[in-house]
């Protein structure tokens, strides 16, 4: 069980923190300006918080719910309210189809 949560910890790390770099456009700009009105953190992170948002839309498309990433990030001891508020606003700035689960 143990080894399964760390399976699924680095899978999740891997996808937020290392996804193709993206260009901006509206939905980054929407992004980030939550971001950095709720976390305020240094502009030359901002391309990392896209990968990371964007990467929370690609597992949430690949089936896993916005539990399951917070509690593998959370693993990580990366704050929980932060990676919930980081899927919440990635899926209304760029995969508003996932919308229901996060409920």
């Amino acid at each position: 069980m143990k080894h399964t949560a760390l399976v699924a910890a680095a899978a999740v790390t891997a996808a937020l923190l290392v996804a193709p770099a993206a260009h901006a456009d509206a939905g980054d700009d929407a992004f980030l300006a939550a971001m950095h009105a709720r976390y305020p953190y240094p502009p030359e992170m901002d391309q990392d918080a896209i990968n990371a948002g964007r990467g929370a839309c690609t597992l949430l498309d690949q089936g896993l719910t916005r539990a399951q990433i917070v509690r593998s990030m959370a693993d990580l001891n990366i704050d929980p309210a932060w990676t919930g508020f980081l899927v919440d606003i990635a899926v209304s700035s760029y995969c508003p189809q996932n919308g229901a689960k996060l409920i």
